[in-house]
């Protein structure tokens, strides 16, 4: 009988981790997040993470499993998600991966290429550049360099920029042309949950979930990571616009509503990414286990 992994994925704020939780205690296994924030340490209350309770009840991967000073990226969570799916199964049959990011949630389904090394002298370029001249600078170099990687790329994530910039540097070709066999996980039976709701309903829920996490204390938590705000992996939603008020660029009001905002459009953004599986399940985040445990029990049975 093959390995099933139960793949949920859909738009930040939806409910997805509460689904995987309650998922996992029935067909009793672990989940492995799948969530490029829930793996540092260091953020705890802008990345929703599962609480205690969960986290000591059921085993969670890539939470808390990094530092934001670590090199993180799509091989480094394939390489980890590989890893531990196997040690997942030397006990049971099922695991469960959960999380909204869509480049690690497309690693899983449909493996990664393995570019090759940039030049740390050229990553250590690009970002003095990108820190002395900003994001307005960025998008322009890559516009003009990779205008087919700029075409489709979101021009808000500088991660992807910046990597496609120091891939131009290092090869002097689009970072699209490269082709190479992909590394794939082994053939498990994948399940894929597409979590979803109302849209107006999902946006209420961010803004509300948003204000949740200013009283629990995210502008505090923000404040003790300012000295390493210029770090790549702090460049994220519901912290960047927080240094932004820190550093007399804005309000506090305005970095609020920003985060809302950044917030709202990172799950449009998600909702069309996920909507490519047309071969996964959609379903709401209130679905029960007795409306669900058909699909895993008709996979057993497979």
């Amino acid at each position: 009988m093959h390995k099933k992994c139960v793949v949920i994925f859909g738009p930040t704020a939806v409910g997805k981790s509460d689904l995987a939780y309650q998922i996992a205690q029935y067909c009793k296994t672990e989940i492995i997040s799948a969530d490029s924030r829930q793996c540092f340490r260091e953020l705890n209350i802008g990345v929703a993470k599962p609480d205690n309770a969960m986290l000591k009840n059921i085993p969670h991967h890539f939470v808390n499993s990094h530092s934001i000073h670590d090199t993180m990226n799509v091989k480094v969570f394939f390489d980890y998600c590989k890893n531990t799916l196997a040690t997942i199964f030397k006990t049971t049959d099922t695991a469960i991966i959960v999380g909204g990011t869509g480049f690690y949630i497309d690693a899983i389904l449909n493996g990664i290429q393995d570019l090759p090394t940039i030049p740390l002298s050229i990553k250590q370029n690009v970002q003095h550049n990108v820190n002395a001249f900003g994001k307005q600078w960025l998008q322009k170099q890559v516009e003009e360099k990779d205008p087919a990687f700029f075409a489709y790329v979101d021009k808000e994530n500088t991660h992807r920029l910046q990597r496609a910039l120091e891939f131009f540097d290092a090869t002097q070709q689009s970072i699209t042309l490269f082709k190479e066999n992909k590394t794939r996980l082994p053939e498990y039976d994948f399940i894929l949950l597409n979590v979803n709701k109302e849209r107006q309903m999902l946006y209420q829920q961010i803004d509300q979930r948003v204000e949740i996490m200013m009283k629990n204390g995210l502008l505090e938590e923000a404040e003790n990571l300012l000295q390493y705000q210029q770090i790549e992996n702090l460049q994220t939603i519901g912290y960047k616009e927080l240094f932004s008020f820190f550093n007399a660029e804005c309000s506090l009001t305005t970095a609020i509503e920003k985060v809302k905002q950044h917030s709202r459009n990172y799950a449009k953004r998600q909702i069309t990414w996920f909507n490519r599986y047309t071969n996964g399940h959609y379903i709401t985040p209130n679905s029960s286990i007795e409306q669900l445990k058909h699909l895993f029990d008709m996979n057993a049975k497979s």
